[in-house]
């Protein structure tokens, strides 16, 4: 893995995607940016190999050499040449930073410091400046009044502790950062609308994974009995609705990419949904050992996309697969193919 002179591991994981698809679009291999990035982008080389295991997920996470783990990249909604990410360090160190395309800087937001058993994940950006973030431990572990949702400034100021809950899953801003849709553990088919202070406002009797928020209209997986779709909200109204046939663990994430369009990723790839014709387009069909776990849309007309990606490789030493998670930035527009 490609390791950078400076204090950090400069996202080993960002990779450039191209391929032109279209004649309006940008020269291949560019991709727009508010700026000239001053972060170094890597290409990456998808490198596929069969048979794998029945359950990919099952792999035994090694950390092979010096690769730390960088993922759930988030972009800031209010300017999309910065973004937030978890990292993973090989030393068992965690923590949340921001990273801006147009500086270069990559700075720590909140990490492991003064918590003894979680650590942070699935932050996400709010209109209003604030970032949500949760606290995670490890199956088994007992429960720590550490673990929950919480609130912070970009700076790292103001940790502000919002809930505590065994599980807190797929928190997301929503009302232009005004109120907060998470899931909380022992909920089968309910999610709740949060207080920006963690507060109940309001109970959903339905259940709404990876959700994703645009103005007044929240996209999300629905899970009902014996039902999965991808329904879109408006003032509690459905107002779009996809019936998802491949599987329901194959689901990993959805963003808005504009107020009409969708961007989501499964095992099988990186989809397009246009939410008025229901026309839906496979941007990039990935290999068996790779995957897609998270993805952010930049909301700028850049197409651009954030996405933690995952590698499961064959060790040289030993047939056990070991996984790499790293960052992708891609665009909705391009296909992946391997250059020098």
């Amino acid at each position: 893995m490609h390791k950078n002179t400076s204090a950090y591991v400069l996202l080993a994981a960002f990779c450039i995607a191209y391929g032109c698809q279209k004649s309006e679009i940008p020269p291949c291999g560019k991709i727009p940016l508010p700026c000239t990035s001053i972060l170094e982008l890597i290409p990456i080389t998808d490198t596929c190999f069969e048979p794998l295991p029945t359950d990919p997920w099952g792999f035994l996470p090694v950390y092979p050499g010096q690769s730390d783990f960088y993922q759930y990249p988030s972009f800031d909604p209010k300017f999309f040449g910065q973004f937030l990410f978890c990292y993973d360090a090989t030393n068992g160190s965690y923590a949340v930073k921001g990273a801006n395309f147009c500086t270069g800087e990559i700075w720590t937001i909140h990490d492991s410091i003064g918590f003894s058993r979680s650590w942070p994940r699935l932050p996400k950006w709010s209109e209003k400046g604030w970032i949500l973030l949760v606290r995670w431990i490890d199956a088994g572990t007992p429960f720590p009044s550490e673990r929950g949702l919480y609130k912070i400034k970009p700076n790292g100021d103001s940790l502000t502790f919002l809930l505590n809950s065994n599980v807190v899953t797929h928190p997301i801003w929503v009302d232009n950062g005004n109120s907060i849709l998470a899931n909380l553990n022992g909920t089968e088919y309910n999610s709740f609308i949060l207080n920006s202070d963690g507060t109940l406002l309001d109970t959903l009797p339905v259940l709404l994974t990876h959700s994703s928020s645009y103005e007044s209209k929240i996209a999300a997986r629905r899970l009902l009995p014996g039902q999965v779709d991808i329904v879109v909200f408006q003032n509690e109204e459905i107002t779009w609705s996809y019936p998802y046939t491949e599987g329901f663990q194959n689901f990993r994430g959805l963003d808005w990419l504009n107020e009409e369009e969708l961007v989501w990723i499964n095992d099988n790839g990186i989809y397009r949904a246009n939410t008025t014709t229901s026309q839906i387009d496979l941007v990039k069909e990935v290999c068996p050992n790779i995957q897609y776990s998270s993805i952010s849309a930049a909301r700028d007309g850049s197409n651009r996309l954030l996405l933690t990606r995952r590698d499961y490789l064959l060790k040289t030493a030993s047939p056990t697969p070991c996984r790499f998670a790293t960052i992708s930035l891609c665009t909705t527009w391009t296909r992946e193919r391997s250059f020098m």
